[in-house]
């Protein structure tokens, strides 16, 4: 008793089909025989069902490979972006630090021509 909650939840969300793959008549002493001209009705039901549902999870799955595909896509523009970013630092950087030298040499010089 204590899985019927979990039980009726689950059966909310199961697809039931109201098939009949065989046709019967009943003979006067009460047993059934099949009807071999008759055709069983909504047989296809149940597959036509699973198709749905099979080519509902393959957009599902194609929907989130591409939502991966686009988040991979933006982690490498990122990733892209903050290595430039560092390139164009460690230039600045090196300019900086050249002009420093190169300022540094000149007042040396200066500095040098006065002694």
């Amino acid at each position: 008793t204590k899985h019927l909650p979990a039980l009726a939840r689950t059966l909310k969300r199961v697809q039931i089909f109201q098939v009949a793959a065989v046709n019967a008549k009943t003979l006067p002493d009460g047993t059934k025989i099949p009807r071999p001209k008759k055709l069983g009705w909504h047989v296809e039901k149940p597959l036509l069902y699973c198709l749905d549902q099979i080519e509902l999870k393959a957009e599902l799955d194609l929907h989130s490979a591409q939502q991966r595909r686009s988040r991979v896509a933006w982690a490498k523009r990122q990733k892209e972006q903050r290595n430039e970013k560092r390139r164009t630092n460690l230039r600045v950087l090196a300019i900086v630090g050249s002009m420093i030298v190169i300022a540094a040499c000149i007042i040396a010089l200066i500095w040098a021509r006065k002694l």
